[in-house]
């Protein structure tokens, strides 16, 4: 495939270079049930699941003392125990006898709906958090495979949009940053990836997933908001120097290992499954190769509020 560079915008400052995985959710379809007495007690078993999965998160960030990072959780789990939310969903199953997680998604859509047409960046974000919470309900019904079980190895995740709970299922050293279709600079996932120092781009509009393939070799840059696609080794070899220049990395044999930016998160590490692409782009910009790298300090998540990022 030749090379193609898409442009959208800077969500988190950064480069990743790697292959390229292309997440799509189960698709959604309508499921009826004929029983709504039971429809309503998998509702209720649904919101106690993920509420447990949120839960962990929240409670993990607390121990580690990152008391903002964990109210991104706190306010899902306000969200799920909002009895609205839960009333209108199961008026849906009496009256359609809609399935629990259809009922609730299109109960969660209703509301975020309303929110978009409002017109406001900050609003439309938070609609994104209620088809999110909604999204860990369907999982926890049906065993969904999350993102994180289906990330295998080291990837730029490519996708139409991510929430915070799609990021706290990946394991850190298995993503090397993300370019999503939509989302915007305000979303919990910017904010997220802002805050780990992850590289990412959004708003990339529809022409992401039709020009980006699983397994295709991605150069993202965070910090100008691009995404070249089977870029040629000389530009590899540019990135490779820029990313040892802004963060003070070394190229390794299995990949680039790269700072954390942010001071505090000095041991971050970026790895790619690109042994013989890093080794090239290396050799072509002039550095050393040397043996393999060990990532110390993979943080599961660190997260950074709306107010602690300035929106």
């Amino acid at each position: 495939m030749p090379e193609q560079t898409l442009h959208g915008l800077a969500a988190a400052p950064g480069i990743a270079i790697g292959p390229a995985l292309v997440y799509a959710p189960a698709a959604e379809v309508l499921t009826t049930a004929a029983d709504p007495a039971a429809e309503r007690a998998r509702l209720a078993v649904g919101l106690a699941r993920a509420d447990a999965v949120l839960a962990a998160h929240e409670a993990t960030l607390r121990a580690d003392e990152q008391t903002d990072e964990a109210e991104i959780f706190a306010a899902y789990r306000m969200i799920l125990a909002d009895p609205s939310l839960a009333e209108a969903a199961e008026a849906l199953i009496v009256a359609g006898r809609a399935s629990a997680e259809e009922a609730l998604r299109l109960a969660a859509e209703v509301e975020a709906e309303e929110l978009e047409a409002l017109g406001d960046a900050y609003l439309s974000a938070r609609a994104a958090d209620l088809r999110d919470v909604a999204a860990q309900v369907r999982r926890a019904l049906t065993g969904e495979q999350p993102l994180g079980e289906r990330l295998t190895a080291p990837a730029i995740v490519i996708a139409h949009d991510l929430g915070p709970s799609d990021l706290m299922s990946v394991p850190r050293e298995r993503l090397l940053g993300f370019a999503l279709a939509a989302g915007g600079l305000t979303a919990h996932s910017s904010i997220l990836a802002r805050g780990l120092g992850l590289p990412a781009v959004v708003g990339l509009g529809d022409d992401l997933l039709a020009a980006v393939t699983t397994g295709a070799t991605l150069a993202l840059d965070g910090t100008v908001g691009s995404l070249a696609i089977d870029p040629p080794a000389a530009v590899l070899a540019r990135l490779a120097v820029d990313m040892g220049g802004q963060h003070h990395g070394l190229g390794v044999a299995q990949g680039f290992l790269v700072d954390e930016p942010r001071p505090q998160r000095q041991a971050l590490v970026q790895r790619l499954a690109l042994e013989e692409l890093a080794v090239e782009a290396l050799q072509v910009a002039g550095g050393d190769v040397v043996g393999d790298g060990v990532a110390p300090d993979m943080l599961l998540g660190v997260l950074a509020l709306d107010v602690a990022a300035g929106f």
